[in-house]
């Protein structure tokens, strides 16, 4: 998670995108447990994503579906 291109894109070291995080995960944003040098993160908002795409076979959300009107 530290090395991805979006917490690059922080340009923030290590520690303060983990403060972020922490934030995030007191919010209820992304759960995050943090113990010595092993971190966890999980994504719940994307639970509903993952059961569309394992039930339908489509993970695009509705949202970036084309919706052109013809």
């Amino acid at each position: 998670m530290l090395r991805s291109l979006y917490c690059r894109l922080l340009e923030a070291g290590d520690e303060r995108v983990l403060e972020l995080a922490a934030q995030a995960s007191a919010k209820g944003w992304i759960v995050m447990r943090h113990i010595d040098n092993v971190i966890d993160v999980a994504f719940p908002a994307q639970n509903s994503v993952v059961e569309r795409a394992l039930t339908y076979g489509d993970a695009t959300p509705a949202f970036q579906q084309d919706s052109s009107h013809e």
